[in-house]
């Protein structure tokens, strides 16, 4: 089987080596999905980090990596579209998921990637599609380990959450990327890029998150957004 291993390449041009046959018609539905996240510095002048994120509701509600929005929750973002757009935000951490981080911007129609109801498997072929600006990377992977040790901090003592690991080169722009099944939908995000290898976390913990009981502890612009989202995000 031929991968891309690392290929960025402009809009316009498709993916190539990519196996099965309908990879350009996931890497095209996917595209206006995904955007580029600009972090900032606390004083919100110098950017100080860019990673990818995707929008899972029509309303502007996006996931990124998780690491990265704990790292940078308070301070100023920019979202910037596939066509130029620009979008200041907030960003939310939920400790419950500590590989998912929420991204929410106002002001637009956006247009969501579906989330599958299916966990990932070992061995199953998968794609990434990250973005920075005008160059967008997609690659098919392989999930090699369903079950990899992520060491992570919690409350000043180490645990090992176990995470999913996958096989295939990934360059750092595909931080807080989509990983899309072949049916276009999104199993998981990626969180962390190691040694150009992915770490990615189950979209199949948002059920967890949105059916805790207790009251999300944060900004109004996420009242009632459990029932919201766990509606949108799982309606076909």
């Amino acid at each position: 089987m031929q991968r891309i291993l690392s290929l960025a390449y402009n809009f316009l041009s498709p993916p190539i080596f990519c196996d099965p046959p309908n990879h350009k018609n996931i890497y095209q539905q996917s595209l206006n999905s995904v955007f580029t996240l600009y972090l900032y510095d606390p004083e919100g002048v110098s950017i100080r980090a860019t990673c990818t994120g995707f929008f899972i509701t029509e309303d502007g509600l996006g996931i990124t990596s998780g690491p990265i929005v704990k790292s940078f929750k308070g301070t100023k973002i920019k979202v910037v579209t596939p066509d130029h757009q620009e979008y200041l935000g907030e960003l939310m951490y939920y400790p419950s998921a500590p590989g998912i981080g929420f991204v929410q911007i106002k002001g637009r129609k956006t247009q969501k990637l579906s989330i599958s109801k299916e966990p990932l498997v070992d061995g199953q072929d998968v794609f990434v599609l990250g973005i920075h600006d005008s160059d967008a990377y997609f690659s098919n992977l392989m999930v090699t380990d369903m079950n990899h040790p992520w060491v992570e901090f919690k409350n000043d003592d180490l645990y090992n959450t176990p995470v999913i690991r996958t096989t295939g080169f990934v360059p750092i722009e595909c931080f807080g990327a989509p990983l899309l099944d072949e049916d276009g939908k999104v199993r998981a995000v990626m969180f962390n890029v190691e040694l150009g290898m992915g770490m990615c976390f189950s979209l199949m913990h948002l059920k967890n998150i949105f059916n805790e009981n207790n009251e999300w502890k944060i900004t109004k612009i996420w009242k009632k957004a459990r029932e919201r989202i766990i509606e949108s995000i799982y309606r076909e």
